[in-house]
């Protein structure tokens, strides 16, 4: 379609359509200067500005350029002013300017359009025009100049100058392009070097000249192998080179004034675009901080291992000491009040009385028991897994049982609920571990939560993992505390009145690590505890 419309200059806007069909040869396919054209643009409206005071002379125009097969969508102007606001407001793709108008020349528009942009094609079209005056207008800029009797180029002309304008703008882009790899090879702190096939150095960059401790490319090129940088194998290397087309190592090597580098180095044959070889391209990237930043990093890190060994055994040790002058102090006298007044008043003593007594002795007998048999337990697992025996399990059947027994021991005291979302899973699971972490995760919860309050066991599963959820209602752990509930000796900094050593979650924790599982916490204060045990599923 061609689509006209006329300048705000006209009194009455007027627009028109028009159809346009292309013209074929005879056997209907385009001939190739009609595809190298439609190639060009794209068979899309071309943008035109006339510079013309007769609008008679634009249809005419029109109808000439619509005769050579072109789409196009104009507009006319005809004073500098309006000239200047089209160019700024619109891109154009070519200007067709009439020679003599009222208020405007050829020569004023082509300055106005220059100045714009220089790169805008002008073609100046009159009624009568010099050869002189013409070759005036080509000097100053002007793509060419048509005589309004004679428009038969016209077309042609338009093509030409679209065509020398792309030329033109990849020509710059090229050149661009050029001059901002130019720079990055320049300035590049990567040493780059080229040479022919037979290895004779043809280039090499400021980095290369630094690196290896030249002053000037002339000490290189023309007169020194590529091969006197590479490795010590450098006839090995060369002849690996032109055969893989390419390599990337490291190389230890020595510059001209004896200093030590480690260089990480990439060779590569540059072929052209036929995939022929034409050329071959080293670079040399110098590492020598950086390896000596990462051994110094190594060495950073095993001091810190080291340190945090130590900061381990202290808090342990801080652990064991607060533990025994705390949790087995209390035990120790209560067996020792209970001890003294059996031997003082036993025999004034009834026998329930003794009982009592004796009832109460074992509990602290087995309380103290159960405080080493802790520590115990994590010394053990601390030492890489010992102990680990995997055999296949019905999880649920594990964890139903193991719920049961909790709920006999506890009694009434909490609303115990298991509820499974399924009936069997098999997978290979230590059962005692498994069973140990329950057993803490579910008697923390009994521990810190209210009488009469309700704490559940869920087992689900997805394709992924097993998930066993312990929930509770009691007192909740504060947020500061929950990245360090895991910890040896540590507990909730809101806990204050009950008593125990702060593994039982460590025993949790490290009994899932070895299934190759974790355990995951949601809490709130006053608003309980979500323990999850995560235990991936084997394939298949």
């Amino acid at each position: 379609m061609l689509r006209i419309i006329c300048p705000a200059e006209v009194t009455s806007p007027i627009r028109w359509t028009m159809g346009l069909d292309a013209h074929k040869l005879a056997d209907g396919h385009h001939s190739p200067v009609e595809k190298e054209w439609e190639s060009l643009v794209d068979r899309k409206s071309i943008a035109v500005l006339f510079v013309e005071d007769s609008q008679d002379d634009v249809f005419l125009l029109v109808q000439e350029i619509k005769r050579s097969d072109i789409d196009v969508q104009f507009e006319r102007v005809q004073s500098p002013e309006a000239l200047r606001d089209a160019l700024n407001t619109h891109e154009w793709d070519i200007i067709i300017s009439d020679h003599s108008m009222p208020s405007l020349t050829s020569s004023e528009a082509l300055e106005i359009v220059q100045g714009k942009d220089p790169t805008l094609p002008v073609i100046i079209v009159s009624g009568a025009i010099g050869e002189q005056v013409a070759v005036s207008l080509m000097r100053q800029g002007a793509y060419d100049y048509l005589l309004k009797d004679r428009l038969s180029r016209l077309g042609e002309s338009i093509r030409h100058a679209l065509e020398d304008r792309e030329l033109r703008r990849v020509n710059q882009m090229a050149i661009r392009d050029l001059t901002v790899k130019n720079w990055a090879i320049q300035s590049s702190a990567t040493g780059i070097v080229m040479s022919d096939l037979d290895g004779l150095i043809e280039y090499v960059n400021p980095a290369f000249l630094d690196l290896w401790g030249f002053e000037g490319a002339r000490q290189v090129v023309g007169s020194l192998n590529i091969k006197s940088f590479l490795d010590l194998h450098a006839d090995n290397r060369f002849a690996q080179l032109l055969t893989s087309g390419g390599w990337r190592e490291e190389l230890e090597t020595q510059n001209r004034l004896g200093e030590t580098l480690t260089l990480l180095t990439s060779a590569s044959v540059v072929t052209d675009n036929a995939g022929e070889p034409i050329s071959l391209m080293c670079t040399y990237l110098d590492i020598s901080e950086r390896k000596k930043l990462d051994s110094l990093r190594e060495r950073a890190n095993i001091l810190a291992a080291e340190l945090e060994k130590e900061r381990e055994l202290r808090e342990l040790k801080s652990g064991v000491i607060s533990m025994l002058t705390h949790d087995f102090r209390t035990p120790l006298t209560a067996l020792s009040i209970h001890l003294s007044l059996l031997e003082k008043r036993g025999d004034q003593m009834t026998e329930a009385e003794r009982m009592q007594k004796f009832r109460l002795l074992h509990d602290q007998i087995k309380r103290m028991d159960d405080l080493v048999e802790e520590v115990l337990t994590v010394r053990l697992d601390e030492q890489s897994g010992v102990g680990f025996m995997p055999i296949d399990t019905d999880v649920v059947g594990l964890c139903a049982d193991t719920f049961a027994e909790l709920r006999l021991a506890i009694g009434t005291r909490h609303v115990m609920r298991f509820q499974p979302e399924l009936e069997h899973l098999m997978m290979p699971v230590d059962r005692k571990m498994l069973r140990k972490a329950l057993i803490n995760l579910v008697s923390n919860a009994v521990k810190y939560s209210p009488d009469d309050s309700e704490i559940t066991m869920t087992v689900k599963a997805d394709d992924a993992e097993l998930r066993i959820v312990i929930a509770d209602q009691g007192i909740g752990i504060p947020e500061t505390d929950q990245a360090l509930v895991f910890h040896s000796y540590t507990r909730g900094g809101n806990v204050t009145h009950q008593q125990g050593t702060g593994l039982g979650l460590t025993i949790a924790k490290e009994a899932v690590s070895a299934h190759q599982g974790y355990i995951s916490l949601e809490s709130a204060i006053g608003q309980g505890s979500i323990f999850v045990i995560h235990l991936p599923l084997q394939d298949g």
